[in-house]
């Protein structure tokens, strides 16, 4: 199953500094994530549309200028809106499917358009 993340409010003071992991694009490094430095609260993940993906969830940069930049969770964390996750998906290994859409990058930028901002949209990834 495919997911994208969320952003919560930034005007919303309470939401930021808690102890669960918020990625965003940047923190994206084409490999394993062990260490994501911003975390937000549970009342940002009751109060946004961030969810929380688990362990093993494969992650790829939709838009700007981290576009089909990949990782792999090893640990539970939630993502900004411009990252889609793979989550529950048992037909093929995580690995498998990381070096697939690595392998793929290329091909997904040039989907995602030539104008201001490339967008890759979640559906020419799940379509993939």
């Amino acid at each position: 199953m495919w997911q994208s993340g969320g952003t919560p409010s930034r005007s919303n003071k309470s939401y930021y500094g808690g102890n669960i992991p918020w990625l965003k694009t940047g923190d994206l490094n084409d490999g394993l994530i062990t260490n994501i430095p911003e975390g937000i609260t549970e009342e940002a993940v009751t109060n946004s549309s961030a969810k929380i993906n688990p362990t093993g969830s494969v992650l790829m940069a939709m838009y700007g200028a981290t576009i089909g930049k990949l990782g792999i969770l090893t640990f539970p964390a939630t993502t900004n809106q411009a990252c889609c996750a793979c989550i529950e998906y048992y037909a093929i290994t995580q690995y498998y499917l990381f070096y697939f859409l690595l392998s793929h990058r290329d091909i997904f930028i040039a989907k995602g358009g030539g104008g201001a901002q490339p967008n890759i949209s979640k559906e020419i990834i799940v379509n993939t």
